[in-house]
């Protein structure tokens, strides 16, 4: 099966976080495109947000006073983000043991029985 490539208009952190998700999970195909696409935005920008917080600190003065660094917001939904997209492409812990044992129950030569009743 040919790699799946990143698209050339994502930025080199975006490019990268492709990279190592399809070298790490032989499973994805070109169907997962999109949401490959979607994961890999996430992981740039929680990557950025964490160099502002990191460069910045958490707590920061802002036109309202003292506060929580607006970049503490983005990391949280990048995160979330990324969550999703790795659950969707079956790239969590749990998602492949779900996987494993779907295919391990449910041979595709096994017989299907009926219970009839009434």
């Amino acid at each position: 099966m040919a790699r799946l490539t990143p698209p050339k208009d994502l930025d080199p952190l975006a490019k990268s976080a492709w990279r190592n998700l399809v070298r790490q999970h032989d499973h994805l195909t070109d169907a997962d495109s999109a949401m490959l696409r979607n994961y890999s935005v996430a992981v740039a920008i929680a990557q950025k947000a964490e160099e502002l917080l990191s460069r910045d600190g958490l707590i920061v003065e802002t036109v309202r006073g003292v506060g929580r660094h607006p970049a503490s917001s983005v990391l949280h939904e990048a995160s979330s983000r990324i969550t999703r997209c790795l659950r969707e492409l079956k790239c969590t812990p749990s998602t492949r043991r779900a996987k494993t044992h779907e295919t391990e129950s449910t041979p595709l030569n096994a017989p299907i029985r009926f219970t009839v009743t009434g």
